[in-house]
């Protein structure tokens, strides 16, 4: 009996537990993206910022109690320490980057998802998937003969049809719960690598937003890059969190399978 290299199987489980990881690291980044933008780019409004003087609040009574002009200074100053506001700029680059790098990471795993994915078919059909469906030739008839209305069906189907009952139903002692069927970890499997497609596409797109890089229309022309705001900002950081694409379920089964 032919022997079932598994080892794909666990690569995919490795680059699930990757993706998770690069995608923690930039939401944890992007989150402080709007408020360091912000700082980085916008004056605090004096009159806004100056209202605690004509307002009897904590802030009011604190500074009548123990005059400071340090603090009154960082009261009229929007609260922000002036420390906090001249290192905004390197502060959002950093965090700029930072996101980007964890973009990039995802790009690349999603890419190797799909090689792996590929590998794991492979392994399981013990090298026999189904060649596409080759063309038919256009029906003749000799002079006289009646033309057959049932054509020969076509070759090839579905890469699961080359994946024998026995490995299908064969269970593999790995993940949490074990023993699922190779036939379920196929399907998960190609659910999730699907799914890490579409969701590489939502992060390139953020990454190329917050790197200032020109889009593209719908011709395929490129675009002028959209200006950084505060609103899209926070958009990208909700995007990026929800992944909509992403079945969690489906996706922790395979990131945890290895732990």
């Amino acid at each position: 009996m032919a022997r079932l290299d598994l080892d794909p199987l666990v690569r995919l489980g490795d680059l699930a537990a990757r993706w998770r990881d690069a995608h923690r690291e930039g939401g944890r980044h992007l989150a402080t993206v709007p408020a360091l933008f912000t700082a980085a780019t916008e004056e605090p409004d004096e009159t806004e910022a100056r209202g605690w003087r004509t307002k009897d609040g904590v802030a009011a009574r604190v500074a009548r109690a123990a005059p400071s002009p340090r603090l009154e200074a960082f009261l009229d100053g929007g609260r922000i320490h002036p420390s906090v506001a001249a290192a905004a700029p390197q502060k959002l680059t950093d965090a700029i980057d930072a996101v980007v790098a964890a973009a990039r990471t995802c790009e690349g795993v999603a890419v190797e998802a799909e090689s792996a994915l590929d590998a794991f078919i492979a392994a399981c059909s013990l090298g026999g998937i189904p060649p596409p469906p080759s063309p038919t030739p256009p029906p003749t008839r000799e002079v006289g003969a009646s033309l057959d209305p049932s054509p020969p069906a076509a070759t090839g189907g579905h890469w699961m049809d080359a994946v024998p009952t026995a490995v299908l139903f064969t269970r593999v002692p790995w993940g949490d719960p074990p023993h699922r069927t190779i036939e379920e970890w196929l399907w998960l499997c190609t659910a999730v690598v699907e799914s890490l497609g579409e969701e590489a596409a939502v992060k390139r797109g953020t990454a190329d937003y917050l790197s200032q890089l020109p889009g593209s229309g719908e011709d395929g022309e490129e675009t002028e890059a959209e200006p950084l705001t505060r609103e899209k900002l926070q958009g990208c950081a909700e995007v990026w969190g929800m992944e909509p694409f992403l079945d969690r379920d489906l996706f922790n089964t395979l990131a945890n399978a290895g732990k």
